[in-house]
């Protein structure tokens, strides 16, 4: 058995504890928020506006304890854990889902002294030793390395098709759009738009800060950064953008990338085919479907193969992606692969 931490839960901690409650061989042994009112955790756990309903029974047992069917999982503020609980709780992993760079000094600082075996960062990061793309850079001896990094979930989804562009020397240069639901730090309405990990910053986008159930907002991507941590000489080629849109879940990514060499869209779709028909990372999408249609999906990218196009060496591919499931899904593919 794995026995992990969930540092931060948030959106992508609260998936990671779904996903793993499906999971024989990981427990999640210890929960840990900003956030002292266990029982408010409890509700957002069981109720999800998203995902529905959590199915399994789960309940308080005392402020810092919670059961899942019978089953103890300890629960501390960020500032209630310390060397001694940690080393009690005698955790394989600890994952690192809330960003603030200070809570991740603190507990790789734990992890140096031993009280934790491996550390996850959810997020592209300088702080980590390798950061993994599930399924694209994954093939080297991993058990070596202690703090790791998943990257962010647009890297997730584009690092495979471009991986297999560079492999066949087809990609030139080019540019990618994620179209990516709302955040938590957004507003419902206008307002100052504050980061979460760092109240005292401000975005200086201030478009940022406007409602976000009204509005389609511009705003800078970090995606074709991370994909070069991945993917090496990456970003000398690309271009990059993003759109947050009005919607709750599921991102998509709309790449148009300039050839090396002249090939037809009947070539490139049976390159996907040969490359990514027995993948568990990534899926093939023939039908004609919306973003709704892709919700809970746990492969890191769906390449949407009715809209591969070429045209004077210059081919079009849309991604689709659950910027929360399928992100988090790789989270635990890559906790399998280090132990």
């Amino acid at each position: 058995m794995i026995n992990v931490g969930i540092i931060g839960f948030g959106r992508i901690g609260r998936s990671i504890f779904r996903l793993i409650s499906d999971e024989k061989k990981i427990k999640v042994k210890l929960i840990s928020d900003l956030y002292d009112d266990i029982d408010n955790l409890i509700y957002l756990i069981k109720n999800d506006t998203t995902y529905g309903q959590f199915k399994r029974e789960i309940k308080p047992k005392d402020k810092n304890k919670l059961l899942l069917e019978k089953k103890i999982i300890h629960y501390f503020t960020n500032k209630e854990i310390n060397e001694n609980k940690l080393k009690k709780l005698q955790l394989d992993v600890l994952i690192i889902s809330n960003g603030i760079s200070s809570v991740i000094d603190n507990f790789i600082s734990f992890q140096k002294k031993g009280l934790v075996k491996k550390i996850i960062i959810t997020n592209s990061t300088d702080k980590c030793e390798k950061e993994i793309v599930m399924g694209v850079n994954d093939v080297n001896n991993l058990k070596k390395y202690n703090i790791f990094s998943s990257s962010i979930c647009d890297a997730n989804a584009i690092s495979h098709l471009l991986n297999i562009l560079e492999k066949n020397n087809l990609c030139k240069n080019g540019s990618v759009t994620t179209i990516h639901p709302w955040l938590s730090y957004q507003n419902l309405v206008d307002s100052f738009s504050i980061s979460q990990t760092n109240p005292n910053f401000n975005w200086t986008n201030y478009a940022l800060g406007r409602s976000s159930i009204d509005n389609i907002i511009p705003k800078d991507t970090t995606a074709i950064d991370a994909v070069d941590k991945i993917l090496p000489g990456i970003r000398s080629k690309f271009l990059s953008f993003s759109y947050r849109v009005p919607n709750s879940i599921v991102a998509s990514s709309d790449l148009t990338i300039n050839l090396n060499k002249k090939v037809s869209s009947k070539q490139l779709k049976n390159l996907m085919e040969n490359e990514f028909k027995n993948s568990k990372y990534v899926k093939l999408n023939y039908e004609s479907l919306v973003s709704l249609d892709y919700k809970e999906s746990k492969y890191s990218a769906i390449i949407d193969m009715q809209w591969i196009k070429v045209k004077n060496n210059t081919a079009k591919f849309v991604i689709w992606y659950d910027n929360e499931f399928g992100y988090s899904m790789n989270v635990i593919n890559l906790i399998k692969k280090i132990f």
